[in-house]
């Protein structure tokens, strides 16, 4: 078994109850958590589902298991095996057992080869892009988070209510003075009207109504 697989990034939702029925003569796909579970079962010695004892495993392990196939592994298909086992060592727990321990296991629980230094240092390259990507993705993250708390709508303030009251009942006393204002600008203006008993006005000739306004309209131009 090689050990170039691909980071793990992050561990794989189990699978769901909500998957569609396979076509009938075709047996479900088994999600790789579960293959694993059910390697723990068969080999518990082997895999371990405590990342705390996890231990690399002897180059060629997966043979092994595709030859044995014991009833624990019942409903399991070839590349139902295969994936699983591409899982179980892309995590990040099993690149840090390559490096900490000194020699990988064989599939009966007994020690096997040595961990050779390209293996550890393929382990640690590992752990690196699997940390990397994390922090990129938590890094993504918080930035739409950011960018969403931004463009979300501000409340309104209950305060705004009040204060637009306040307003309203501002502007009316203000208004109230320049009305008056105005009322008295209105009569001052009519008072300027000379006045004249209708009757004896309309007895006067059209001579001496034009002598009287010229008259008044003189007197104020000379105030």
């Amino acid at each position: 078994m090689t050990e170039q697989a691909q980071p793990n990034t992050e561990e794989t939702p189990p699978p769901s109850n909500n998957q569609a029925t396979p076509p009938a003569g075709k047996k479900p796909r088994v999600h790789p958590r579960q293959a694993v579970k059910q390697f723990s079962q068969a080999w518990p010695e082997v895999f371990s589902a405590d990342f705390k004892n996890v231990r690399p495993l002897a180059i060629g392990i997966l043979q092994e298991i595709l030859k044995q196939r014991p009833a624990e592994l019942d409903g399991l298909n070839s590349q139902a095996i295969r994936t699983a086992m591409k899982f179980y060592t892309s995590r990040l727990a099993y690149h840090h057992a390559m490096l900490k321990h000194e020699h990988r296991i064989n599939l009966d629980g007994s020690q096997a080869e040595a961990i050779d230094d390209g293996a550890r240092e393929h382990a640690q390259a590992q752990i690196e892009a699997i940390q990397k990507a994390r922090a990129e993705r938590q890094k993504n993250d918080d930035k739409t988070e950011n960018t969403e708390g931004a463009t979300a709508k501000k409340p309104r303030d209950p305060r705004d209510k009040t204060r637009n009251l306040q307003n309203k009942r501002r502007g009316r006393r203000n208004a109230q003075p320049r009305r008056a204002a105005n009322d008295a600008d209105k009569a001052q203006r009519n008072n300027a009207i000379p006045k004249q008993a209708p009757q004896e006005y309309a007895q006067l000739s059209m001579e001496e109504k034009l002598n009287r306004l010229a008259q008044h309209f003189g007197k104020n131009s000379a105030k």
